[in-house]
């Protein structure tokens, strides 16, 4: 898999990366990097779920708030899901999960509001999201890897004032 670079310059999450989890030597390296400006915290996160799972699920929104309907979906308000298969706009895309109502529903934010009627089709990949054990709640540039056979990988700001963090990305699959 070829290098790859994530830039963030807000608070949120960057896109899941999917990662060859299969290969013989697997291994992932990272480099962190901030600009002069930075006051924000960061993390690096990884799942264990398939990015590209796309269970077939239902949905609905009203104003800002979809909420989706996934038996058994196991997610909790720390999660992620990848929603798509969908033509509504501001449906697709990364989320972070807001509410967990029970075992089969839970609810995302848009940044479209609108009303969508309860029913409607799109497929999910849940991804249960776990911090890198040492490169979490940082302020300042760092560097890590990886060893077990994460399935994605992402990058996270979690309080934000100024500034650019670059992390290139290194897989070794």
């Amino acid at each position: 898999m070829k290098p790859q670079q994530t830039i963030l310059s807000a608070a949120g999450a960057s896109d899941w990366i999917p990662v060859n989890h299969r290969g013989n030597d697997f291994g992932i390296g990272f480099t962190c990097g901030v600009d002069s400006n930075w006051n924000a915290t960061y993390s690096i996160e990884h799942s264990l779920s398939n990015p590209e799972a796309n269970l077939a699920a239902t949905f609905g929104q009203s104003t800002t708030t979809i909420t989706v309907t996934l038996t058994n979906h196991g997610l909790t308000t720390s999660d992620s899901v990848i929603l798509s298969g969908t033509r509504e706009t501001g449906v697709e895309g990364h989320f972070e999960v807001a509410t967990v109502a029970d075992a089969n529903t839970f609810t995302v934010t848009s940044g479209t509001s609108q009303t969508v009627t309860a029913g409607a089709r799109v497929k999910v990949s849940p991804m249960k999201v776990f911090a890198h054990d040492t490169v979490n709640a940082k302020t300042t540039a760092d560097d890590g890897g990886y060893d077990l056979p994460c399935r994605a990988v992402r990058a996270n700001i979690t309080t934000y004032t100024a500034g650019v963090l670059t992390v290139d990305w290194v897989f070794n699959d």
